[in-house]
């Protein structure tokens, strides 16, 4: 056997070029004359509409552009912790990090953590400036913010060294409760001091309760940009915010959604100071869907989180999230938790996407993805800035409607079987007797802390025709 020539370069001008107009004839072949730009043509989202392929001169969109902000393949692998019992908790940590997480989500109650005791209890045997550490919306206050620094000043720990976050977003909890929250309820301190990340965008409750992808995206850069605005130094304001997402079931569209918010947000930054952008990138966590897991047939749950979290990696997310394929019908058991750390843990060993730093790059698919996500959701965010930005939108009840709009097309979708969930309303167990489900509230708009009617997230966990009605 000869030896293999390994100073040769590889070519493949041995392969004749082939057009656009060859390709398309091929395709009308296959399809017996049809036009592939009619039966083909796939609306994956209410405001997206793609073609089954691109080529590098299709599009001036479609070209390779640079996505700012991608440093790493890797990225933290969180487990979220609900235990309101301590001590619980703290085991419950421990054991995720045995078992492969690098990252901690204590998604606790208000008020779980009230003294300095309280934390040296959660942290008991966790070396933080290892691992990251992040807490929930419901605990992340500026009760919580003041009570780790009590504690890192008594052992000594510098907060601006480890990698610590706080889900504090008036915005999205305002929206929750139905009552106008106020954005200006943190110290100086917590809006300013480079200690860590505590301004949160929580658009994975826009996600869930139905919003359009472009619109998640649009609502991103609003909430974003509210922040913004709350001081006159915006290089402090900008490395404290970070972005939560849901990562749906449309695979392409979901990578591109990432990109797209990184390419938008750092056009937002640019406009406060030049460079900006470049220099606080969107720090972006995405974590399963919870509209799309279904207590029928839930076994699967566990393959929807895995394309969820293939997605959301692949498209960039610093840190992922996957829930439990049971959660909201089952309590929390070891085994779920074991299944949901280890769909990371496997992408990650076995599959290797921590290998190659933003592997979507330079694929025209995804590429005209981004391109139409980014123009949509730039109009979306140049609407609401026209009605005084997303507190002022809010109030209009304007995001509310948008998302009411697009979680009725989604559910008609279903209801009449164009969007299919296998197990669900396509091919479920004989012996399933689904159940309506409301899911979470999401308040609409209304004054200064009046209660006000609400908008049910889309939750479709039986998918039964009552909740559909």
């Amino acid at each position: 056997m000869a030896p293999i020539n390994t100073d040769k370069k590889l070519s493949f001008r041995e392969f004749p070029p082939v057009s656009r107009e060859m390709w398309d004839k091929v395709i009308e072949k296959d399809l017996k004359g049809a036009d592939y730009k009619t039966e083909l043509r796939w609306n994956p989202d209410n405001d997206l509409e793609v073609l089954p392929f691109y080529r590098d001169a299709d599009h001036p969109a479609a070209e390779n552009r640079p996505v700012p902000g991608i440093v790493s393949a890797s990225w933290e692998i969180r487990q979220r912790i609900t235990s309101t019992d301590l001590d619980e908790a703290n085991r419950a940590a421990l054991t995720a990090l045995e078992y492969g997480a690098t990252g901690l989500y204590f998604d606790l109650p208000e008020n779980t953590l009230r003294s300095v005791a309280d934390l040296e209890s959660l942290f008991e045997g966790i070396i933080l400036d290892i691992i990251g550490v992040h807490f929930g919306p419901a605990i992340s206050t500026p009760a919580l913010f003041n009570l780790l620094l009590s504690y890192f000043d008594e052992k000594g720990v510098r907060p601006e060294d480890l990698d610590l976050s706080l889900d504090f977003d008036p915005i999205s909890a305002s929206m929750i409760s139905g009552i106008s929250g106020n954005l200006t309820d943190m110290s100086d301190q917590m809006l300013t001091t480079n200690l860590f990340r505590t301004l949160a965008v929580n658009a994975q409750y826009y996600g869930n309760a139905g919003a359009s992808i472009p619109d998640q995206i649009a609502l991103c850069l609003a909430a974003g940009n509210e922040f913004m605005g709350l001081s006159d130094e915006p290089e402090a304001l900008a490395s404290r915010i970070h972005f939560n997402l849901c990562a749906g079931s449309l695979y392409f569209p979901e990578i591109a959604k990432l990109r797209s918010l990184r390419i938008l947000w750092k056009q937002v930054l640019d406009e406060y100071q030049e460079g900006l952008g470049d220099k606080y990138p969107a720090y972006i966590h995405s974590e399963t869907a919870s509209w799309n897991k279904f207590s029928v047939d839930p076994h699967n749950n566990m393959l929807r989180s895995t394309t969820e979290a293939m997605s959301a990696i692949l498209g960039s997310s610093d840190a992922f999230t996957a829930d439990r394929y049971d959660l909201g019908y089952q309590e929390e058991s070891p085994f779920a938790d074991r299944v949901a750390r280890n769909i990371q843990i496997l992408l990650q060993e076995e599959s290797h996407l921590d290998a190659v730093q933003d592997p979507a790059a330079g694929s025209y698919y995804i590429e005209e993805l981004t391109a139409q996500i980014s123009e949509k959701a730039w109009r979306r965010f140049q609407e609401i800035e026209s009605h005084g930005g997303m507190v002022a939108a809010i109030r209009k009840g304007i995001v509310q409607g948008w998302i009411n709009e697009a979680r009725r097309l989604k559910t008609a979708s279903f209801k009449k079987e164009e969007s299919i969930r296998v197990g669900v309303n396509k091919y479920p167990p004989e012996d399933a007797k689904p159940e309506p489900y409301e899911g979470l509230p999401l308040p609409g708009a209304g004054s200064e802390g009046t209660k006000v009617d609400t908008i049910k997230l889309l939750h479709l966990d039986n998918f039964s025709s009552e909740v559909l009605k």
